[in-house]
């Protein structure tokens, strides 16, 4: 078996080739091959999503079966930051660090625009979320995974824009 990927929606700034590339060099520093071979990730681009808020979203549908929304109009560097922010996600829910059932604002963990979301949920919860360990690890995780994979592309000469 093989790690499954499949896109959904248009994404104008990345092409799916790229974000291919970027996943399966960001998982492979994140869990064991062996784990990686059996999963199915389905990407979306679609501008329609109604996470107004969000700029990126997980969901663990099943076991090894997860779903990663990712807003196209951002800038190409902070989409492949949060691809790697929803990664090390995935991460969590394979590792049983974190499960649908334990997120601390919704069944599935999202990434949010802070300054929006506090429009819609009250600042202690705001905090809670920030302030989780599952989101410390992804947010620090995020920037040094993509760092390590556009310097990736640059020494093997992969043009990735």
């Amino acid at each position: 078996m093989a790690l499954k990927i499949t896109f959904q929606g248009e994404n104008k700034k990345l092409s799916d080739d790229v974000f291919r590339l970027a996943i399966k060099f960001m998982l492979e520093h994140l869990l064991p091959k062996r784990t990686i071979s059996r999963l199915k990730l389905s990407i979306s681009f679609d501008p329609k999503d109604n996470m107004v808020n969000a700029i990126g979203y997980c969901c663990d549908f099943s076991s090894k079966n997860y779903f990663i929304w990712i807003r196209p109009t951002r800038e190409r560097k902070k989409q492949l930051e949060t691809l790697a922010h929803e990664l090390v996600h995935i991460k969590q829910f394979e590792t049983n660090e974190i499960c649908a059932s334990t997120g601390n604002m919704k069944t599935s963990w999202m990434r949010t625009l802070s300054k929006n979301i506090s429009k819609c949920v009250p600042k202690k919860e705001i905090d809670a979320y920030w302030d989780s360990p599952p989101e410390i690890e992804a947010c620090g995780r995020a920037v040094g995974l993509c760092i390590r994979f556009l310097n990736h592309c640059d020494d093997k000469n992969i043009n990735y824009w």
